[in-house]
């Protein structure tokens, strides 16, 4: 069973960020983070906490498995945006 890299939680919060229409400012701001954080984040340089994990999850409407899951379900996605 092959680990998820930061890297990859990384992409994934950018995808999802891009998805919901926002800038990191703008994900930043309503998740109580410092735009440099986040960009740290989406590029895989630091170790996101669940904490934040779970705010930018909620903001963007996927579930924090999305982003923990080597192969996160496609359907699960398509059906947290159909709800937004």
């Amino acid at each position: 069973m092959a680990m998820i890299t930061y890297e990859r939680i990384g992409a994934r919060l950018r995808e999802a960020r891009e998805r919901a229409g926002l800038t990191q400012e703008q994900a930043a701001r309503s998740a109580g983070l410092v735009r440099e954080q986040l960009s740290y984040y989406e590029n895989g340089r630091r170790e996101i906490d669940l904490v934040s994990l779970e705010k930018l999850a909620n903001l963007y409407g996927y579930a924090i498995s999305y982003f923990l899951e080597e192969e996160p379900s496609k359907a699960g996605d398509e059906l947290a945006l159909a709800f937004r």
